[in-house]
C-alpha cells in the first residue's frame, strides 16, 4: 500500500510541475532560467524548499539527537548566508547570467580561462553535491518503502530526472514549492504533537541529558566549523545564484532572500526538537 501511495504522490508531483512549466521552456534561458521572470512568491517556495530538504530534517534533526539544541547552529549560520548572498549578490541580476562561472569571469574583467577553470570545479562539485542529494531521497525511499538501496537510489534519479529534464527549472520551482509546503507542515504538526506527549517544555527539560538546550554538548571548535561552513555555504553554491539571476527583477531576488533568512532562523529549532520528546 505504501508503495502504491509513493509512487501515486510522486508522479502526481511530477505531472503538475510540467503542467506548470508546458510551453516555456523554448530557449536555454527558459530552460535554466525559467525565463527569468520568476515572482518574489515562487523564489521563496524554492527557497523554503531548500531550507526543509534532507540537510534540515535529516543533518539538523540528527545533530539533535547527538547534539541536542546546538545543531540548530546548522539553520542560524545558513539564515546569516543566505540574507549575506542576497545582500551581496541580488545585483547580479542586472547582467542577464545563466551560470555562476559566467559571474566569476565579471570580477576579472571577463576572463575565459577563470569563467572555465570555475566551470570544471564546479561540475566536480555538483556531482558529489547531487550524489548527495539522490542518496538523502533513497535514504527516506528505503524507510518508507523497504526496499533495498540502490533500488531506492534508481528510483530516486528516475523520480528527479524525469520533470528537471522534460519540465526545466520551473518544473523544479514548482515541484519544490509543494514539497516544501508538505515538509514544513510535517515539522511543525511533529514539533507540535512530540511537545505535547513529551508534557510540555517542563517534561522536556525533565528528561534530557543536561547540557541539551546548549552548545556545550557540540564543543565550541565543532560549532564554530558547523557555522563557518553553513554561512558559507550559500554564498558559494550555484542554487541559490540560480534564484537570482531567475528572478524577475533584482527586488524580487533580494526580498527572497530577506525573507527566507527570517523564516531559516524561525525554523532553526524545530528539527531539533523532534529528538527531545524522545
Amino acid at each position: 500500500m505504501m508503495i502504491v501511495v509513493f509512487l501515486v504522490y510522486s508522479a502526481a508531483v511530477m505531472l503538475f510541475g510540467i503542467i506548470m512549466s508546458k510551453g516555456k521552456d523554448s530557449t536555454g534561458a527558459d530552460f535554466l532560467l525559467a525565463g527569468r521572470s520568476l515572482p518574489f512568491v515562487l523564489l521563496l517556495g524554492t527557497m523554503f524548499a531548500t531550507i526543509v530538504g534532507t540537510g534540515s530534517s535529516m543533518g539538523s534533526a540528527g545533530l539533535g539527537y547527538s547534539k541536542g539544541f546546538g545543531g540548530a547552529i546548522y539553520l542560524i549560520a545558513a539564515a546569516i548566508g543566505i540574507l549575506a548572498t542576497g545582500l551581496l549578490y541580488s545585483n547580479m541580476r542586472q547582467y542577464s547570467l545563466m551560470t555562476m562561472p559566467e559571474e566569476a569571469a565579471i570580477y576579472y574583467g571577463g576572463n575565459k580561462f577563470i569563467r572555465g577553470l570555475i566551470s570544471v570545479v564546479m561540475s566536480l562539485s555538483e556531482i558529489g553535491w547531487l550524489a548527495v542529494h539522490i542518496i538523502g531521497a533513497a535514504t527516506y525511499i528505503e524507510w518508507i518503502l523497504g526496499i533495498p538501496q540502490i533500488w531506492s537510489r534508481v528510483l530516486a534519479t528516475v523520480i528527479f530526472g524525469v520533470y528537471v529534464i522534460v519540465g526545466g527549472y520551473l518544473a523544479v520551482v514548482w515541484t519544490d514549492v509543494i514539497q516544501g509546503i508538505i515538509l514544513g507542515s510535517g515539522f511543525l504538526v511533529a514539533a507540535f504533537m512530540g511537545v505535547k506527549m513529551a508534557g510540555g517544555w517542563a517534561g522536556i527539560a525533565a528528561s534530557v541529558p543536561k547540557g541539551y538546550f546548549s552548545i556545550a554538548q557540540m564543543g565550541a571548535i565543532s560549532a564554530a566549523g558547523l557555522f563557518v561552513a553553513q554561512l558559507l555555504g550559500p554564498m558559494a553554491m550555484p542554487v541559490y545564484r540560480q534564484r537570482i539571476y531567475s528572478a524577475e527583477s533584482e527586488s524580487a531576488a533580494r526580498k527572497s532572500f530577506l525573507v527566507s533568512a527570517l523564516i531559516c532562523v524561525a525554523f532553526a529549532f524545530l528539527p531539533v526538537t523532534l529528538p527531545a520528546p524522545g
